[in-house]
């Protein structure tokens, strides 16, 4: 039976159904052990996967029918509005849903405290968002964006009404609820989009795209979770919570920022057309990468949450998802390195040229991105989030002074510089997040290295082949030949794990620090 506590009372899933109570550490629904804890990754890693693979399709739908309804200015515009509007959206969450889900006890009443929070967040930034609009259109010199981001603005307080309902069905592990809830709005804003380019509605398109999807998923959060607020708000039992989620709010708005510093400078310096071709290059690198790591996270998360007490089994199932996701996100790295040119012609068309040498440089930065996300769940499963908070300071600030440095060769200049900052700072970044978790550093790469000497590999195949194709088929019949075999290498590095055995840090003198040390 999945019980719930309400303030210090007991409760069943009868009487208040959503939130799940795990007694202890090591523990999962009705006192779940390690194993029944990773075969629940192993279903709910397979379900949120197979959702994700639909959410592409229906992504590249999207991308490859606007980018030919609409114009790069068009993209460039909402790019614009989007880097406000999402440094808006970090406040609306506050880290309080990661604060649900990884805490080892929680009550009724701490998650109602915590909901009226992110309501009265997502409201008061909405609102915040509508004033600053001319601000905003000042600042880039386009007056079409303080209608926009008005219109944008609403997403705020549909979000904010839903952190608490989905944090909860995350900590009871129905990834399947959350998967149907994600295709199904994906969908829904995509048909929108697609209806409004047709009609002519230009840009209006892509802000409807995002209305309509965040409706669809507030509506559908609400009708497949149960739980309901109370009006009883204990902040004296929720400041916990609170201080949690203020580390990872930080955290969060740091990553924001070296995420998305990069489209202000450019769209500030260079105008909308840069802007546009630097965000669908970017918005391309990011696709398989975040549809991958997003189900594969909250899975991690929720499991190594129950599992940190126990360094052998956290290790353990930490490894293996580290396996996972590299196996899956790796081959598309490498083709988006190898293919980038005909991946731009196949998706957005003739008129985005330019975009295929800003795919290519960003490429090199996408081997990173998933080890980087994966350190990220270490923080978060173990409660270390202001030692996040204080490591994100830095990493944050190397990449904003490589967009900096970047700025004057223009968006192929950022991407240069951003690819240059990642490199440099990952093995940093995992000396940190390793420490006393029970990793250890050489497991940790032979999990990294397998995929990527199999996929480097698989390459010299890819590359053969398509010099042996060129000028003879479609760029289209020409990934459809390279992608299979990067996809079986991925494949076949789940199946051939390489091991280190005298844990040498990253097998490069330089990162010898990488040995696992106790924290202090």
């Amino acid at each position: 039976m999945i019980t719930v506590m309400q303030s210090t009372a007991e409760l069943t899933a009868d009487d208040v159904s959503g939130p799940v109570q795990f007694a202890m550490r090591g523990e999962g629904p009705d006192g779940a052990t390690p194993a029944d804890l990773a075969r629940s990754a192993v279903r709910g890693g397979s379900v949120t996967l197979a959702a994700q693979g639909i959410k592409i399709v229906v992504q590249l739908v999207a991308i490859t029918t606007l980018s030919r309804l609409l114009d790069p200015r068009d993209f460039g515009l909402i790019a614009m509005a989007a880097a406000v509007i999402g440094f808006a959206e970090l406040f609306k969450d506050l880290g309080l849903s990661l604060a649900t889900v990884q805490r080892p006890r929680i009550t009724y009443d701490q998650v109602s405290a915590l909901f009226w929070i992110n309501a009265a967040a997502g409201l008061g930034l909405a609102l915040a968002t509508a004033a600053a609009a001319p601000l905003v259109a000042w600042c880039y010199g386009e007056p079409r964006l303080m209608a926009i981001t008005v219109a944008s603005a609403a997403t705020l307080v549909l979000g904010g009404l839903t952190v608490q309902h989905q944090a909860l069905i995350r900590r009871r592990m129905a990834f399947g609820a959350l998967a149907l809830i994600d295709v199904g709005s994906q969908a829904a804003g995509v048909a929108a989009a697609i209806g409004v380019s047709l009609a002519g509605g230009g840009y209006w398109a892509l802000v409807l795209q995002q209305l309509v999807a965040s409706a669809a998923t507030a509506l559908g959060v609400l009708i497949l979770s149960d739980w309901r607020p109370s009006r009883r708000v204990p902040w004296t039992e929720a400041r916990p919570l609170i201080a949690f989620g203020a580390d990872m709010a930080g955290s969060n708005v740091l990553s924001y920022l070296s995420k998305t510093l990069d489209n202000v400078l450019i769209g500030r310096r260079w105008g909308a057309s840069q802007l546009g071709i630097y965000s669908r290059a970017y918005g391309i690198l990011m696709l398989p990468i975040t549809q991958i790591n997003g189900p594969i996270a909250a899975v991690a998360i929720s499991v190594l949450s129950r599992l940190a007490g126990d360094p052998a089994a956290y290790s353990a199932q930490y490894l293996k998802l580290v396996r996972v996701l590299l196996a899956l996100t790796t081959p598309a790295c490498f083709a988006m390195a190898i293919f980038a040119p005909e991946i731009v012609q196949v998706l957005l068309g003739g008129r985005w040229a330019e975009a295929g040498q800003v795919l290519r440089v960003l490429s090199a930065a996408s081997l990173v991105l998933p080890v980087l996300y994966a350190g990220g769940w270490l923080f978060a499963s173990t409660g270390r989030t202001r030692e996040y908070l204080l490591l994100w300071v830095a990493v944050a600030s190397g990449l904003i002074g490589a967009f900096v440095l970047g700025l004057p060769g223009g968006a192929l200049g950022v991407a240069r510089a951003y690819a240059v900052a990642m490199w440099l700072l990952i093995g940093p970044f995992l000396a940190v997040a390793i420490r006393g978790t029970g990793v250890r550093a050489g497991r940790l790469l032979g999990a990294i290295a397998a995929p990527v000497l199999a996929c480097s590999a698989g390459s010299i195949l890819v590359l053969m082949l398509n010099g042996a194709l060129a000028g003879q088929v479609s760029p289209l019949l020409r990934l459809l030949a390279g992608g299979p075999i990067l996809a079986a290498a991925g494949v076949l590095s789940l199946v051939t794990p390489i091991r280190v055995p005298s844990e040498p840090g990253l097998g490069h003198p330089g990162f010898t620090f990488l040995r696992n040390r106790p924290r202090s």
